[in-house]
């Protein structure tokens, strides 16, 4: 995909997103993409929500996408998406700070870094937690500075 030419997606009446990045993983005939989107609604405020999920496609089967659970949380749940909201993004005060969801290589994405956002105060920290491949998950495997 072209960063020039973003593709859009429309979540709910009033809500707009894209796609902000595409990651990439293969093992044997499957290969996975991973979709980092992006999604603004504006309701009583401006909510922006960060999301990842997990698609894959079977290289010998036409027609083969689909969504795969394949994060793996601390609690050994497996999720198809994981998102960082922020409920106000214009009051956060180190917008630079600010990446919600990134992977380490879109060709040989083997790590997933999640914003903490701070419960109390709802403002991102320098701190992410961290999805690593394992061979068959993206598992849980603590926090990091970044």
């Amino acid at each position: 995909i072209d960063e020039q030419d973003p593709i859009f997606l429309k979540a709910d009446a009033g809500d707009i997103g894209s796609i902000t990045n595409i990651g990439m993983l293969k093992k044997g005939d499957k290969t996975y993409y991973l979709l980092l989107s992006e999604f603004y609604v504006f309701h009583q405020s401006v909510l922006v929500s960060n999301m990842i999920s997990v698609y894959s496609v079977d290289d010998n089967i036409y027609d083969s996408l689909k969504r795969e659970a394949l994060f793996k949380t601390k609690n050994g749940n497996k999720l198809e998406t994981i998102e960082v909201v922020w409920e106000n993004i214009h009051g956060e005060k180190d917008s630079d700070k600010l990446f919600g969801i990134s992977i380490d290589n879109p060709n040989n994405t083997r790590e997933i870094y999640i914003q903490i956002i701070d419960q109390t105060t709802g403002h991102a920290l320098d701190k992410a937690i961290v999805y690593r491949w394992d061979g068959n998950n993206y598992t849980y495997c603590g926090t990091k500075l970044m």
